[in-house]
């Protein structure tokens, strides 16, 4: 795995955990008020609350993985992906203990009482677990035809093949759907961030580099432009941050983003 995506993760790790225990928490509540604690579907809810987080995870995590292979100058080895198959599956391992560690806390006595045994719950946390390790085994075979077929995918969904005028093409549908987004962005009568933001667009747009780091930085800006038209309780403040860690150390960039940088991160309560 590449060290940017292990940066990425500990990012991510941090906001999904926090949103993760607020549902828990908002849960346990409701159960509480409804006198079904500790319950099935008290539990039931609890191991697809906990599943749905490490499968969230685990999607950025390739999702991330995939932009780093898809800059690589030469292809990777068997190797490489054996060994970023194992890393893959003992993160998702890890996180499926967290939730059994949880799930110990709360179903196995409830008011004192003894409710449900430790083989019961590791057999429910490997009902869930065993799916997404199937999932993280083929994915590694889909990412190794990808990258061996040269059709990586970004975050966006947009081919990453860059020989020819492939590059081109992809920079001009990303341009053209953030210039989309931020017409949109106008509506909530943000005037400066469209300002700004339209400012960055264009700089990128006009840069003389290289078309697949130009690929890159419109990706990066049409993120932060989707992030902004979001309620702030539903953007993901790891990945904007990241957006902004490599925005922010783009050379082409250095002068613009010293001018609007500050305006953008504080929209996103990042400053």
């Amino acid at each position: 795995m590449h060290n940017y995506t292990r940066l990425q993760l500990e990012e991510l790790k941090v906001c999904y955990h926090k949103e993760r225990e607020k549902e828990w928490a908002k849960l346990d509540s409701n159960a509480e008020l409804a006198g079904r604690y500790g319950g099935n579907t008290h539990s039931s809810l609890f191991y697809e609350i906990g599943e749905k987080y490490v499968n969230k995870l685990v999607d950025e995590l390739f999702r991330i993985e995939k932009i780093a292979l898809s800059r690589e100058q030469s292809k990777p080895s068997e190797s490489y992906f054996a060994d970023l198959n194992k890393e893959i599956i003992e993160f998702a391992k890890d996180e499926y203990k967290v939730v059994c560690s949880e799930a110990r806390k709360i179903f196995k006595y409830v008011r004192g009482q003894l409710v449900c045994s430790e083989d019961a719950i590791i057999s429910k946390i490997q009902q869930y677990e065993n799916p997404t390790l199937e999932s993280i085994n083929r994915r590694i075979k889909m990412l190794q035809e990808e990258l061996r077929l040269g059709i990586l995918q970004s975050s966006t969904e947009t081919m990453i093949h860059v020989s020819g005028d492939v590059g081109v093409i992809n920079t001009g549908i990303i341009y053209d759907s953030v210039k989309v987004k931020i017409e949109k962005l106008k509506e909530s009568n943000q005037t400066e961030l469209v300002n700004v933001l339209t400012r960055l667009i264009e700089t990128v747009k006009n840069s003389t580099i290289k078309e697949e780091d130009k690929l890159e930085q419109m990706e990066n800006v049409d993120f932060l432009v989707e992030q902004s038209v979001l309620p702030p309780g539903k953007r993901n403040r790891g990945l904007i941050k990241a957006a902004e860690g490599f925005l922010s150390t783009a050379a082409n960039l250095a002068t613009i983003w010293g001018q609007i940088g500050q305006a953008i991160m504080k929209f996103f309560g990042a400053s």
